[in-house]
């Protein structure tokens, strides 16, 4: 549970009238006010420690056949060994008709934004994107399937919210992959009221975590806010705004964590609700320009704090080949084995700076099958093995390109930060002082 203090700072900016004001028009015309939190949310300390768990393979374990390669699979995280328990809350707001700027089907054509061609018509979301396949909400639930696909049942639950001028809870937490399928299908093209009822889907998500509460495990729970508008409801933009901080508040109490991707709203700054609602759980704020973006922003979400998973063969000094380190801290990766005994080194890092490493044995005897049907069995062995990292292959690079991406646009923002602070000191600077 978060310091007394951030909940505290949170329902004074509340009382005290500090509160991000909600923008008239309830979306990015008019972004809200400056909401005065400060922007230490949490006391800094330590760095935690991190944890390593191998799952594949077993200490001493023995590979043979004629290539040697094996799978090494496990989990990290950051202080207590947890599980997670994810909500996903989707926006399904009338706006999230509108075209998200990505071709979210990939069938080559790029759905564009379009106004009704007759306002004098009832409402009609559906008259805002010339292709319903490339719109916001399918974004989002693009996004959250390739979520829900990285991530391990065994160790991580998921729950589903959809919200507009109300919230539901549409997938208890710890549904299985058919329930949160069929929800996802049963929201394409649903789309809901022009209204968005922030507070009402953070009490909901809220909701489910605490229902499907495990006493004897210890597990952390995050929610996840997809949306594309401020807050419009209950009441002004304003108490709207108001009432999704309170019910943040609530939600940091019991623990929880909040991550909120803000999709193709224009602020005036950082100073948002989403990232207000971020800052003081302790969570993540993202505000994506494009908002089809987000099928590439949601499944990299770090619900685990490891920053990365290094495999090697100590024996041989060779690394890892596509390995791959999921949002919920579970990893896996291939090593190429020399013949006899190979020293296995698995090194985990947070997001903080600190390591664990960990150490096992495997044991390759390289020779040729005895009879027909275990080369047959090696044979299919290294089809797959071969198919896999085919597979594993095109995901990491494309995990690559995506991370080459955000790395631009990090050097951009920072190259224009320093530029604009130099303005600044030039325009300060005494009179003579200047060139």
């Amino acid at each position: 549970m978060p310091p007394a203090w951030v909940t505290s700072t949170l329902l004074a900016a509340l009382l005290g009238g500090l509160v991000v004001a909600a923008p008239t028009q309830a979306r990015a015309d008019d972004p809200p006010a400056d909401a005065g939190i400060p922007d230490r949310a949490f006391e800094e300390g330590a760095p935690q420690p991190v944890w390593l768990e191998w799952t594949a393979p077993e200490d001493d374990e023995r590979v043979e056949g004629p290539v040697g390669w094996v799978e090494v699979r496990g989990w990290a995280g950051v202080g207590n060994r947890v599980r997670h328990d994810v909500v996903i809350v989707i926006d399904v707001s009338g706006s999230t008709a509108v075209a998200s700027g990505v071709d979210v089907d990939g069938d080559g054509t790029l759905g564009k934004r379009r106004r009704r061609l007759d306002p004098l018509r009832s409402y009609n979301p559906r008259h805002y994107s010339s292709d319903l396949d490339d719109t916001v909400l399918s974004a989002e639930l693009v996004a959250t399937r390739r979520l829900v696909s990285l991530l391990d049942p065994d160790r991580t639950r998921i729950g589903l919210v959809a919200f507009a001028s109300g919230a539901r809870i549409l997938a208890p937490l710890g549904s299985d992959m058919e329930r949160i399928d069929a929800v996802l299908r049963d929201l394409e093209g649903s789309f809901g009221s022009g209204s968005t009822n922030l507070a009402e889907a953070i009490a909901r998500a809220t909701e489910a975590l605490q229902a499907g509460e495990i006493s004897h495990e210890r597990r952390r729970k995050t929610i996840l806010v997809l949306s594309d508008g401020f807050p419009t409801v209950p009441g002004t933009p304003r108490l709207a705004a108001e009432r999704a901080l309170e019910e943040a508040s609530a939600a940091v109490d019991l623990g929880v964590r909040l991550n909120t991707f803000a999709l193709g709203l224009e602020t005036a700054g950082t100073e948002d609700v989403y990232a207000v609602v971020a800052r003081v759980s302790g969570g993540a704020y993202r505000r994506l320009d494009r908002p089809g973006e987000i099928i590439h922003e949601l499944p990299r979400v770090d619900l685990a704090d490891v920053a990365g998973v290094e495999i090697d063969n100590l024996t041989t000094g060779t690394t890892g080949r596509a390995v791959r380190v999921r949002p919920d801290g579970s990893f896996d990766g291939f090593l190429r084995l020399a013949d006899g005994d190979n020293r296995i080194r698995v090194n985990a890092r947070s997001d903080a700076g600190s390591e664990r490493s960990d150490h096992r044995v495997v044991v390759f005897d390289e020779r040729e099958p005895r009879d027909a049907d275990e080369a047959a069995a090696f044979d299919e062995r290294i089809r797959i093995l071969k198919r896999t990292l085919a597979h594993r292959r095109v995901e990491t690079e494309l995990v690559n390109e995506i991370e080459a991406a955000r790395a631009q646009r990090r050097a951009l923002v920072i190259g224009v930060e320093d530029r604009d602070t130099a303005v600044s000191a030039g325009d300060d600077a005494p009179e003579g002082a200047r060139q």
